[in-house]
């Protein structure tokens, strides 16, 4: 990553890259979906909530039950859009206050974040999750201190910046801050689309490969540059050699040592019973036993709940686009 202008700048993105993905999908979403329920119903009328209730579309402002149910669509679709980012935010806001929410950071991003801060770096996030949401995530965090906020220079999210896989909204960001030229700035993401954005607005961008994230394909490493940790940025912000082709080299040299396996014996032996038929006399024997009583049916929100917590599968909808302002 050696370049004749030096890093000045270093924007984080923050799922998959300083946090797991899972805290997301695990720990704030389920979250959201426990408490909106109450949230609408106790603050429906409320002056702090209307600010949130009325951000979204009118035809889903006509009663409780369709904002709600509109909401946990969203949801369980993970539709990146700006007035359930905020309203998320909103609600994230008591579980961080409270103790229950508190972001857990991998374990090198303190530190490094720390000292890249004590050098005169600035460091920038830029996340679909709202800007609000992203200060509460490194407010309440699993580090010592729990603060972050006071190492961080500024926040974009789609809102102010613009979709995260567009390069205008990477040049948006850097002429935010003319003092630095593109090459100063430092793109750290899990997302390849992303970088490549970056990259086409002139920074400088690696590609973060976290535990959890999804299998990066080989040509990346051939590409692009990647990290597993930050630790892997050396002083002058170099990337070091382990990361690119010697990662897909080593993935590839463990493969080849793998036994081939063998293929599994599926000859049954004399006498087995035939499986088919089992499976057909069970079958007949359930039909037996009597019809039992026909379940009650769930309402549309308890299904979109159980949907959006996966409990049940995701029937098709209709895919709304994600507008070009508001994320992982």
């Amino acid at each position: 990553m050696a370049a004749s202008a030096a890093i000045k700048v270093v924007v984080l993105d923050i799922e998959g890259t300083v946090c797991p993905i899972s805290f997301v999908r695990d720990v704030l979403f389920p979250y959201f979906l426990e408490k909106i329920p109450e949230t609408v119903k106790s603050e429906w009328d409320s002056s702090r909530f209307k600010e949130y209730r009325d951000a979204f579309p009118e035809e889903f402002r006509s009663s409780q039950e369709a904002f709600q149910a509109h909401v946990i669509d969203l949801v369980s679709r993970d539709v990146k859009i700006a007035y359930l980012k905020s309203l998320q935010g909103y609600i994230w806001q008591e579980g961080y206050a409270s103790g229950e929410i508190k972001a857990p950071l991998f374990a090198d991003v303190p530190t490094v974040l720390s000292r890249w801060h004590g050098k005169g770096i600035k460091l920038i996030i830029y996340s679909s999750g709202s800007v609000p949401a992203q200060k509460l995530l490194f407010k309440y965090t699993n580090a010592e201190p729990s603060d972050l906020t006071v190492l961080l220079t500024d926040y974009f999210d789609t809102v102010n910046a613009g979709p995260k896989t567009e390069a205008a909204s990477y040049e948006k960001i850097v002429a935010k801050h003319p003092e630095f030229l593109p090459e100063q700035f430092l793109f750290l993401s899990d997302n390849v689309k992303e970088v490549d954005a970056a990259i086409q607005a002139g920074m400088r961008s690696a590609v973060v490969q976290r535990p959890g994230n999804a299998d990066l394909p080989t040509e990346v490493y051939d590409t692009h540059q990647v990290v597993e940790t930050f630790d892997s940025i050396e002083e002058d912000f170099n990337v070091k050699t382990l990361q690119t082709l010697g990662k897909r080299s080593a993935d590839e040299a463990a493969a080849d040592e793998k036994p081939e396996a063998q293929p599994a014996d599926t000859t049954e032996p004399e006498g087995a019973p035939d499986s088919k038929k089992v499976k057909t006399s069970i079958g007949e024997e359930g039909a037996t036993q009597g019809e039992e009583e026909p379940a009650e049916e769930p309402s549309q929100i308890d299904k979109l709940l159980a949907q959006a917590v996966g409990d049940a599968p995701i029937t098709p909808t209709e895919t709304t686009s994600e507008p070009t302002e508001l994320a992982e």
